[in-house]
């Protein structure tokens, strides 16, 4: 009995061990994951700040926003353009086949 009684508590000391240092490990991981998370914010936070700065500038900036427009508008014109010719061109090729 006293054999059953001394396995008993040997095993009962070695769980308690064994569950102290997986509590242990698993709060070192817990607070290495919070910081984590916590730079993660951080990061995600100076990112957001950095875009709306940006975003605020070109709202702000109405020569920038002009200057894309026109850059746009020549480029749609000059597609346009082009455009024009291949489809006369096209006709003068079908027409010559013909």
């Amino acid at each position: 009995m006293a054999d059953i009684n001394f396995a008993e508590e040997k095993n009962t000391t070695n769980e308690n061990k064994v569950i102290e240092n997986l509590t242990a490990t698993l709060h070192i991981e817990k607070e290495a994951l919070q910081k984590v998370c916590s730079d993660l914010q951080t990061d995600h936070s100076s990112f957001e700040s950095s875009i709306s700065s940006q975003f605020v500038k070109l709202q702000e900036d109405p020569t920038v926003e002009s200057r894309i427009m026109d850059e746009l508008a020549l480029e749609t014109t000059r597609v346009r353009m082009l455009s024009m010719k291949l489809t006369t061109t096209n006709i003068e090729i079908n027409i010559l086949k013909s």
